[in-house]
């Protein structure tokens, strides 16, 4: 699953986000800065607004701001559930994502993201960094929703399956697109079904990751020190099954 990211360098993000939708830098900058408050964001959490690009109702969509979680009920009478993630594999064979599979597919602005290596007990045990080679912003595979009574406009991050960086850490990834990709994955003009293949691991050769501290496991923290590498530590020796020979 993606459960954190960041949005670091709000310039370079802003400019990814103009060259994918051929607008000008200096405007895209300035919606963004306005989102955002003009605050670099370390620790970006569910539940809390971030900038999305996503349909605005009309042909092309637009930078704005969503509620990264969508509350969903899978069974009549049943409590919602909040969701913050969706398997790409399966997206469009679900009653909840289908329609947005379909028609509201969104791009994630970031410019890296987090996740926890589990112990054998299956808790979580460290917080891993994981960012492309070059520290470049890019963005991530999402669905969006309008806001409706008294939901705001929303998103989710969509997952896939985990490149051989992620692997040891964790069994899923975000689906982090080229920038033909986003260009696809935003055209109107495609079905979910043409637009799925988009959703593949991103290559773990172009990807960097290390430890970071557990300052960042409270959303409170929005802080540089959450990206800030530590040292890790050795993983504890095997119990020895026999003899040492």
């Amino acid at each position: 699953m993606c459960g954190r990211y960041s949005g670091r360098d709000i310039e370079r993000m802003a400019y990814v986000i103009a060259i994918i939708m051929g607008e000008a830098y200096e405007d895209v900058l300035a919606r963004y800065r306005f989102a955002l408050g003009g605050k670099p964001r370390y620790n970006i959490a569910p539940a809390q607004q971030n900038v999305v690009v996503a349909p605005d109702g009309g042909e092309k969509a637009r930078a704005t701001t969503m509620k990264w979680g969508h509350f969903a009920s899978f069974a009549p009478g049943s409590p919602p559930t909040f969701l913050i993630n969706a398997r790409s594999e399966t997206a469009l064979q679900k009653r909840t994502f289908a329609r947005a599979m379909n028609e509201r597919r969104c791009l994630i602005p970031a410019d890296g993201f987090f996740e926890w290596k589990r112990d054998g007990k299956g808790r979580s045990q460290q917080a891993y960094y994981f960012q492309r080679a070059g520290g470049e912003a890019y963005v991530m595979a999402g669905l969006s929703w309008p806001a409706e009574g008294d939901q705001p406009a929303r998103y989710i991050v969509l997952t896939t399956a985990p490149n051989e960086l992620l692997q040891p850490i964790h069994d899923r990834m975000p689906v982090i697109l080229t920038e033909d990709g986003a260009k696809q994955w935003i055209d109107r003009s495609l079905t979910g079904e043409q637009a799925r293949p988009l959703c593949v691991p991103f290559p773990g050769a172009e990807m960097t990751s290390y430890p970071v501290s557990s300052i960042v496991n409270s959303a409170k923290n929005d802080v540089p020190e959450c990206v800030v590498p530590v040292l890790r530590l050795p993983d504890p020796p095997q119990e020895s099954q026999g003899t040492l020979f």
